[in-house]
């Protein structure tokens, strides 16, 4: 594989750098990367919602300070098990506002990974459904040039890199799916897209086409963008910008009681990458590195004729236009 790396045009990549779980990804005597068992089940996953009104104001919620004093933030909670994202943002923000919130779509991905959990916080935004605000006791709105110049006594000033956002106007925003199967853990799926082709692999000849999947491993401080990095490094050969994320499926394992089992948080986020070099370059990597019937270019109609999964249309539209959110992670 070292060979295949170092023919790539853009100089020999140490893979001593990047972190390799992908023993855990393929089974025996397999050929390609497969999804069988993800490296943790440690997540934590939070909800954050932004509110704007006229791209200068920003809606927070009061929260109790020591001695009293009063503190503000964005109406922020854990997604529960057994929730998708839609429904934890409209929980969350109705239980600290008094407010209904609807048309939810997400503005972009936090990902700060630590030895003990993957922490990822989804930021999202809404529209009020109703603007009464005599509803609400616990909620008001402020400038946002006040909010970023310390004047008003905020609960953590991590705020911040949510107003940079806002600020930006990202056309783009995507709205949560659920999968149609549960989700135990974190997945990454990564579309690779030059020009007009994207690379679908397959774990065997006679399996179905997806796109390459992985898992982040926080104990090795794996944030969502540099597993997509190392696996393209560590599968396929050859080297990726991380664009953002195209597509955000969030899905739970189901609590069984009688069982005693507890119910599981997970999400499938599609992120998509550029390579660094041309297609007929990249061709020669992957092909020294895959059987040649385990990999394929494909084109947008190609893919869409690929699957009868409304979702993974949705995703590899979404992937071939370009749209994503970003990532802010280490």
């Amino acid at each position: 594989m070292t060979k295949a790396i170092e023919g790539n045009g853009k100089g020999r990549i140490d893979l001593l750098t990047v972190p390799a779980v992908a023993g855990r990804e393929r089974p025996d005597g397999a050929d390609a990367p497969c999804r069988i068992g993800p490296p943790h089940d440690d997540s934590t996953v939070v909800i954050a919602v932004v509110v704007v009104r006229g791209n200068d104001e920003i809606l927070l919620a009061l929260s109790s300070g020591e001695a009293c004093d009063p503190e503000w933030y964005i109406p922020s909670g854990d997604v529960l098990p057994d929730e998708d994202l839609v429904t934890a943002a409209r929980r969350q923000f109705r239980l600290e506002t008094s407010l209904e919130l609807r048309n939810i779509r997400v503005l972009s991905v936090e990902n700060y990974p630590s030895l003990s959990c993957n922490f990822i916080r989804f930021i999202v935004t809404g529209d009020l459904d109703g603007a009464d605000m005599s509803a609400s006791d616990g909620a008001r709105w402020f400038p946002m040039t006040e909010v970023k110049s310390g004047r008003v006594p905020l609960l953590s000033n991590d705020i911040a890199s949510v107003l940079d956002v806002v600020q930006l106007q990202c056309p783009t925003k995507i709205v949560p799916a659920i999968p149609s199967d549960p989700l135990d853990h974190i997945m990454i799926q990564v579309g690779v897209v030059i020009g007009d082709r994207l690379l679908f692999i397959r774990d065997t000849s006679s399996a179905s086409w997806r796109l390459p999947t992985t898992f982040a491993d926080h104990r090795l401080g794996e944030s969502i963008r540099f597993a997509a990095q190392r696996l393209c490094v560590q599968w396929l050969g050859f080297m990726v910008d991380v664009v953002g994320v195209s597509a955000i499926e969030q899905g739970t394992r189901h609590a069984d009681e009688r069982r005693g089992e507890q119910g599981t948080l997970g999400s499938r986020l599609t992120v998509l990458v550029k390579p660094r070099d041309g297609l007929e370059s990249l061709s020669n990597v992957v092909d020294s590195v895959l059987e040649r019937d385990l990999w394929r270019w494909v084109t947008q109609a190609d893919a869409r004729q690929m699957t009868d999964d409304c979702a993974t249309v949705a995703t590899v539209d979404r992937l071939f236009a370009g749209h994503v959110v970003p990532i802010l992670s280490i």
